[in-house]
C-alpha cells in the first residue's frame, strides 16, 4: 500500500523571518522622514554551512525586505561593508535596519 500525505505536520520545518528595512539617508535629511524606504536595494540571505544563497531580493516600495526562512543560521548580505550572521529560531522575526548614505 502507497499513501501519499500532502503538507503533512510529519515534513514541516518550523520556520521563522528575516526582516530587513533599508533606510535613505538622503531622503531622511530631504523629507525629514527618519523611517524613509530605500527601494530596490538587494538583499542576499545565504546558507553559510553549504554557501549557498537561499533567497535574494530586492526592497520593495517602503524599503522592507522580508524573507520566510526554515529555523536556522544565515549569513545576510547588503547590509552595509560586512555580511551579519543570524540565527532564526521557529516563530521568531528578526529585524534589521540598513542606513545607506
Amino acid at each position: 500500500m502507497f499513501v501519499m500525505f500532502s503538507g503533512c505536520a510529519l515534513f514541516h520545518r518550523p520556520t521563522g523571518q528575516i526582516q530587513v528595512k533599508a533606510v535613505s539617508w538622503k531622503l531622511v535629511q530631504k523629507n525629514a522622514e527618519p523611517g524613509a524606504g530605500l527601494v530596490g536595494h538587494k538583499i542576499t540571505i545565504v546558507d553559510p554551512s553549504k554557501g549557498q544563497v537561499v533567497a535574494e531580493k530586492l526592497t520593495d516600495d517602503l524599503g522592507y525586505a522580508i524573507f520566510d526562512v526554515p529555523a536556522g543560521s544565515y549569513t545576510v548580505k547588503g547590509l552595509g561593508d560586512e555580511p551579519q550572521n543570524v540565527v532564526v529560531a521557529p516563530g521568531q522575526t528578526v529585524e534589521f535596519q540598513l542606513i545607506v548614505h
